[in-house]
């Protein structure tokens, strides 16, 4: 089942209403001034990184993200629900693969999950290929208190 976004204006940012998580997406957008990639995450991932490679042959994108657990969990369950947006523009997340972390006092847990798509398309006689690669990181951080 499908999950649209909203566009909320004073946030300038997508949301998606009655849900709870974090936000990290890339959106192809257009305005006015042009065609443009929008980069949006919420404030909560560290160590972030993003790359948007342009070529005659088609595009990819690369972002990668560490979400630390607070240092009063011992325990934590997260999913990553990719996001899709539609030929019109609309965004929208699936449900998605979940991950859950434990670990001992003094010692740190760490576990990756990457989700992976390519798309390739035929434009007036001509391939194109759009590639995404976004590994997730999550850690519960060593030395918390118990």
């Amino acid at each position: 089942m499908r999950c649209f976004s909203a566009w909320d204006d004073a946030q300038q940012s997508y949301v998606f209403p009655d849900t709870e998580g974090y936000v990290w997406l890339c959106t192809e957008e257009s305005d006015e001034s042009g065609d443009y990639t929008r980069m949006q995450n919420d404030d909560v991932f560290c160590d972030g990184t993003s790359a948007v490679h342009v070529t005659d042959e088609g595009s990819s994108y690369e972002f990668s993200a560490t979400l630390y657990v607070p240092n009063d969990r011992t325990y934590a369950v997260f999913y990553c629900n990719p996001i899709y947006q539609t030929a019109d523009g609309r965004v929208y997340a699936l449900a998605g693969q979940g991950m859950s972390l434990s670990g001992e006092t003094g010692s740190t847990a760490a576990m990756t999950q990457t989700l992976t798509q390519t798309l390739t398309e035929t434009q007036k006689g001509r391939r194109r290929r759009a590639a995404l690669s976004v590994p997730s990181r999550c850690s519960l951080p060593h030395g918390r208190s118990a």
